[in-house]
This record gives C-alpha cells, structure tokens and sequence, in this order.
C-alpha cells in the first residue's frame, strides 16, 4: 500500500498545546493527520473530505500534496492536476529539486489522462453539467476539463427540454459537443432530492438519476410524480409529489433499515477503542458493542468513548472486506488537563525526591566513610592499649591509672562512633531510596503525546504480557 509522508507545515502545528481548543490550526492538525491515516488505510474517498477540511481551515504547501494524491488515487486526474500545478506555483523557489521534479513529472502524468470538450449551445446561459454537477453556462470562456473515459454531459435552460449525452474522450484529445435546445412543449418544475442516507439510488417516474447526495435539480414537466430511493439491505421508499408550474420542491425520502435483509448486503465493522464506556451511533442509530454487523454502503458513523471528545466520519462497508476502524480519539479538555497536571505532580515528586537523596547521600556516604576511618584508628589504640597495659600493669603500679584513664576515653569515643555510624549508614541508605524512587517517577510520568496517545490506545492482553497498541 502507497503511504503518504507527514509532513505537516509549521504553520499547522500548535506552540501551546493548552491553545489546542481555540486554535483552529489545531483542528487542521486534527483533520490533517486523519486524512494521512485514511489515506494510509486505502480510504481515499474519506481522506479527501478531511484534507479538503483541513485546506479549508488552513491553506498549506503539504496540504496540497496530499489532496494531489489522493485525487490521483481516486481517478480524479483534473482535480489531481490542478492540486499540483497550484502546489508547484505557491512552492515557488522553495520546494526542493527532487519534490519539484516528482511533483511534475506526477502533473505530467495526470496532464496525460485529461481530455478537454468544448460546448456549444444555440442558448447563451444555458447551464452545462458533467455526471450530473453543474460547472459551466454558455457560452463557454474555455473547454471543460475531463478525465479520459466516459461522461454523461447535459445541458439545459430554462423553458428548453434538457438534453443529456453520453460522450468518450481520451487523454489529451479535444473534441466538441454542439447541443440544440428545444423550447419546451409544456410548464415544468424541479426536484430536488435528498435522502437520510448516502448511497440512495434515486429514482424520477422510474428512471434512475443518480444516487445521494445529489448535486444537481431535475427539471420535470407539472403534475404528479413519484420519486423513490432504495438502497441494498434497506426498505425502499416512494414519495408522490405535485409539482406546480416554476414550482421548486424538495423531496426529502427516509429507508429503513430491511429487517429481513439478505445476508448478501451485510458486512463487518471491528472498533478498536479503549476499555471504557462506549456507544456507537451509525446514522444517528445508537447501538452497542465493538463487533457490528453494518449494511454494505456508505455510513455516518459517530464514536462515543467516556471522557473523549466524540469522533465522527464516514465509512464504507463492504461484503467482502470486514473493515478493522480504530478512531483517532482525544481527551475532552478538562480529562486532558487532569491527566497532565497529575503527570506533572508526579514528575516534579520525582524530580524532589531525586535531590532530596541526591543531598542525604552527599551528607551520609562521606560521613561513614569518615567515621569508619575513626572506628579504625580508635580500634587500634585500644588494641594498642590493651598491650601496653598487659606489659606495663603486671604487677600493677602507679602508671596503670593513667592507662584506664585512656582506656575510657577510647570507649567513650567507640560509643560514639558506633552510634555515628548507625546515622551515617541510615542517612545513606535513605538518600539511596528516595533517589531510586524519585528517579522511577520521574522517567515513568507520561508525557503530553503519551497522554494524547493514550486517548485512544487499546489495552492488549496476551498470554504473558500486557503493553498498549496505539490507533495508527
């Protein structure tokens, strides 16, 4: 699989992470690196619809790239050219050589996939669509860029029949379309037609139009009609509606779910979200657990995990390929701010306890030493002593007296040391455990990123082991 390089411009990454919440960079940020893992994931058509957010938000070189690709990858080849060409003019001087010349020789590439039609219409305003969305009136300024292949071209004015033809065009070939329009026989109106899912087929006096959403209006003679919308694994629904002369109306049609649909039109989605309470909602339907079984299709889908801020996309479920989703969840901003603040009570309750055994091991591993230094030479004056008095006191005279005298103070000065050495040892050996623990503090408290990943990381149990597996 193709991978995209993150490389996210400065102007999209946030100095204060505090100012994540009311910096609108961050949520480029956020759409930004979503768009790079679906991207990453095969799931062009959801990363296009967050790198456009994230361009939207905030323009950047990167960006461009992205969506560049992502319209390559989806056979868009105008939209990719465009992308590039416009990632090549606002790079300028400086975008490095190699990306300046894989970024062409990839324009050259799409360049070589867009034929370009001209079309001419016997009505000057007359709107002109391509597969069903509107992007030009006549008369036309410029030929209108398509992907090689087959295209539905329609054109259309008020109070003229529309017309709809069905051209093939290679790459870098222009050819011309000249349509005449009719004056309509007869009053019309127009349908426009939305459904609550995507993915509807929709359906005008039982011809098909195209499927939700739709982009374009249709123009239909007055009277009633039926419009209906059926989608696999779905009911269908049908609407009549009373369409008046210069009448607009919106036709807004509802499936539900087929409780006896086919095995056929089902598929599998796997979340892997953290252990915590969570609810899932596809297409506003709330619903339980992290193994679903999903109608094939495009759905909305919304991941509720306690204390995260809710993540909300849109998925494709498809029969033959269960879909493995793992949400790029965050911390609700007082659940972050709690997390950090604890972590930093700890590291700073690390960073104490590091000094305060750091200064009781200056104070005590010198002073042992020292006094055992002491205990050394007292040992060895009252051994000393001990002779002399042994040679000097047997038979006992007068001298003997000032040898005890001595003797004494040598024990007195044991004592002393003795009672030293048992402070000396402990203040030591505290030092060395308030150290070691300070130390273990301060290298395990998590960091802001660790915290963030931790927002949606997924605790794995195995056999002998527990470690945590990140989303991405």
């Amino acid at each position: 699989m193709r991978t995209l390089l993150i490389a996210l411009a400065c102007s999209l990454v946030l100095a204060n992470p505090a100012m994540a919440q009311s910096d609108p960079r961050a949520d480029a940020s956020a759409h930004f690196e979503r768009g790079t893992d679906l991207f990453n994931e095969g799931r062009y058509d959801a990363a296009l619809a967050e790198f456009d957010r994230a361009y939207e938000i905030a323009p950047a070189l990167p960006v461009l790239y992205n969506l560049a690709r992502v319209h390559a990858e989806l056979g868009h080849p105008v939209e990719a050219a465009r992308a590039y060409q416009r990632y090549l003019t606002e790079g300028g001087d400086t975008l490095p050589a190699a990306r300046r010349t894989e970024v062409e020789q990839a324009l050259a590439r799409q360049r070589d996939r867009i034929g370009h039609l001209r079309v001419e219409a016997n009505v000057e305003g007359a709107i002109v669509s391509v597969d069903g969305n509107d992007v030009a009136t006549t008369p036309l300024t410029a030929p209108i860029d398509l992907g090689s292949g087959s295209h539905a071209i329609g054109v259309r004015a008020p109070g003229y029949e529309g017309v709809t033809r069905e051209i093939s065009i290679a790459g870098t070939v222009e050819a011309s379309l000249v349509v005449e329009l009719r004056r309509e026989i007869e009053a019309r109106g127009t349908l426009h037609v939305t459904a609550s899912l995507a993915g509807v087929t929709v359906r005008i006096d039982g011809r098909e139009v195209g499927t939700t959403p739709l982009a374009a209006t249709f123009p239909v003679p007055i009277g009633v009609h039926e419009v209906s919308g059926e989608r696999p694994g779905y009911l269908a629904d049908s609407r009549q509606v009373q369409v008046d002369e210069g009448a607009d109306v919106d036709v807004a049609l509802h499936v539900e779910p087929d409780p006896d649909a086919p095995p056929e039109t089902m598929g599998e989605l796997t979340l892997r979200v953290p252990d915590a309470p969570l609810v899932v909602r596809i297409d506003d339907e709330a619903m339980l657990g992290r193994e679903l079984h999903l109608r094939i299709g495009v759905h909305r889908i919304t991941v509720e995990v306690s204390e995260r801020t809710p993540w909300t996309s849109e998925i494709t479920i498809d029969r033959e390929s269960p879909l493995r989703l793992a949400p790029p969840l965050a911390w609700l901003p007082d659940e972050r701010a709690e997390r950090i603040g604890a972590s930093e009570g700890q590291r700073t309750a690390g960073i104490a306890l590091v000094v305060s055994g750091l200064a009781l091991l200056a104070v005590g591993v010198p002073l042992t030493l020292w006094n055992e230094s002491e205990i050394a030479h007292t040992d060895a004056a009252i051994v000393q002593l001990n002779r002399d008095y042994a040679a000097m006191c047997m038979p006992i005279g007068p001298q003997c007296d000032a040898l005890a005298a001595q003797g004494a103070a040598l024990r007195s000065s044991a004592d002393t040391e003795n009672t030293l050495r048992w402070v000396s040892i402990t203040t030591a050996t505290l030092g060395a455990i308030a150290g070691a623990t300070g130390l273990v503090l301060w290298m395990t408290a998590p960091s802001a990123d660790a915290i963030d990943e931790a927002a949606h990381a997924a605790l794995r149990v195995g056999p002998a082991s527990v470690s945590v597996e990140g989303t991405f």
